[in-house]
C-alpha cells in the first residue's frame, strides 16, 4: 500500500482536497482527513478574505463547507460571500454604492450558493463541543474557523489560565478531527507583534500559544501589503 501510494504520488495524484492555489497545490499531496491547518496575521491582512475564498473554492468543486464564524454577525459574513461570489468591492457593496448590473451580479450570486447549499454559516459557541456538534449537525467535507480564539475563549470562561487552555483547545480539535469527523480543518488567528522583523517567517509571532504550530500540519502566515494591495502566504511551519 505504501509503493503504491508513493507511486501515485510521484505520478502527480492528490489525496486530498486540493488547495486553492496553484502553488501551493503543486507541492502538496492535498488537505487530507484528520489534518489541521492554521492562518495567522495582523488586524486587517485579509484573513477573513482568504478564508471566504477558500470557503467559495471547496464549494465550487461541490463539498460541503463549514464556516465557522466569530468575527462577524452571520449575515454581513453572507453578504460578503456574496459580493466575492459575484466579483464586488465589498466597500462599495456596503456604501450602497452598486450599479444596477452590479446589484443583479449580487443577486445572482447569492441565489446560486443559496440554491446549492455547499456553505453553511454559523456562528459557533460553547467550546470545543460546541465546534463538534455543528461538524456532526452539516456533515461537511472541510471545516473552517475564522477566529479560532473564540473557541478557547469559551473554554477560558469555565477554567481560566489563557494559553493553557488554548492549548487545550488545539489538542481537542485535533483529536475530533483525526479521530471522528475524519476531516481537513482551517483555523484562522492572530499574530502578535513579536518577531516583527522577521517578514513572517517566525512562529514567535503567532499570538496565544506555539502548541498551536506543533498540532498543527501546517501555519502559515497572512501578510498584506498596503502599496500594492497584494497578500502573501508565508509556510513557516509545514
Amino acid at each position: 500500500e505504501t509503493m503504491v501510494r508513493l507511486r501515485l504520488l510521484r505520478s502527480g495524484v492528490r489525496f486530498g482536497l486540493p488547495w486553492p492555489w496553484d502553488r501551493f497545490d503543486g507541492l502538496h499531496p492535498g488537505l487530507q482527513a484528520g489534518e489541521m491547518y492554521y492562518l495567522y496575521g495582523r488586524q486587517k491582512s485579509k484573513k477573513t478574505w482568504i478564508l471566504l475564498h477558500m470557503a467559495l473554492f471547496y464549494a465550487s468543486l461541490g463539498k460541503r463547507v463549514l464556516l465557522g464564524n466569530r468575527e462577524e454577525n452571520n449575515q454581513t459574513i453572507t453578504w460578503r460571500l456574496y459580493c466575492l461570489a459575484a466579483g464586488l468591492d465589498y466597500g462599495r457593496y456596503n456604501r450602497g454604492k452598486l450599479t444596477d448590473d452590479e446589484l443583479r451580479h449580487f443577486e445572482e450570486a447569492g441565489e446560486r450558493l443559496k440554491d446549492e447549499r455547499l456553505i453553511h454559516v454559523t456562528a459557533v459557541e460553547d467550546g470545543v463541543s460546541g465546534f463538534q456538534a455543528k461538524v456532526e449537525e452539516y456533515e461537511p467535507d472541510i471545516a473552517l474557523h475564522d477566529y479560532f480564539k473564540a473557541i478557547a475563549d469559551d473554554g477560558s470562561k469555565k477554567h481560566g489560565a489563557d494559553h493553557s487552555e488554548v492549548a487545550a483547545t488545539v489538542d481537542g480539535l485535533k483529536s475530533y478531527f483525526l479521530d471522528q469527523a475524519k476531516i481537513p480543518c482551517v483555523l484562522v488567528g492572530h499574530a502578535n507583534r513579536e518577531g516583527e522583523g522577521s517578514d513572517g517567517r517566525s512562529k514567535r509571532e503567532q499570538a496565544w500559544s506555539d502548541h498551536i504550530t506543533r498540532r498543527g500540519n501546517s501555519a502559515l502566515r497572512v501578510i498584506k501589503d498596503d502599496a500594492t494591495n497584494r497578500v502573501a502566504l508565508v509556510v513557516n511551519t509545514s
